[in-house]
């Protein structure tokens, strides 16, 4: 798929792991807003908090929110933490 990359993403709170393709040229906190109301609704839970961040769980970075995917590390196969 052009223009996308797939990650493995984990999601700390609901214990769940999923692969998914997110678009290069999108915001994170986008990303990552679409995430949260995808996954949990999957999942049949609630999120417990508000704020919800992506992390490179080899580094330990926080993505900025306000970054673009394109302009990070992530690649494809990359593993992702929500946390």
């Amino acid at each position: 798929m052009k223009n996308k990359v797939l990650i493995e993403l984990y999601i700390v709170e609901i214990g769940q792991s999923y692969n998914l393709y997110i678009p290069v040229n999108e915001y994170i906190g986008k990303i990552t807003d679409y995430i949260i109301d995808s996954a949990f609704e999957l999942s049949d839970t609630t999120p417990s908090k508000k704020d919800y961040y992506l992390i490179n769980p080899s580094t330990g970075k926080v993505y900025n929110n306000n970054d673009i995917v394109r302009d990070t590390d992530i690649k494809n196969a990359k593993k992702i933490f929500l946390i």
